[in-house]
């Protein structure tokens, strides 16, 4: 049990160093997915409640957006594997 969690962990700090030392996205971020999570972020810090024009996360609770976005996410973990 132990090797299995040292390894998955080993795994993940890998990809983040990656990520971080080339600076390179997530190729299997979730646009609009992410774009929700960050305003949420922002408004849980408090920051001011913006009214106006839209904001990119305001799609996510769209059911074709998301299964747009999940086909690009099978479709990169197609290519990889």
């Amino acid at each position: 049990m132990n090797v299995a969690l040292v390894a998955s962990t080993r795994k993940i700090a890998d990809l983040i160093w990656q990520l971080m030392a080339k600076e390179a996205p997530y190729r299997w971020t979730r646009p609009d997915f992410v774009a929700m999570k960050m305003q949420k972020l922002e408004l849980r810090a408090c920051a001011a409640r913006v009214h106006g024009p839209a904001r990119p996360g305001r799609n996510y609770g769209i059911n074709e957006i998301f299964h747009r976005e999940m086909e690009l996410v099978a479709q990169a973990e197609s290519a990889y594997a």
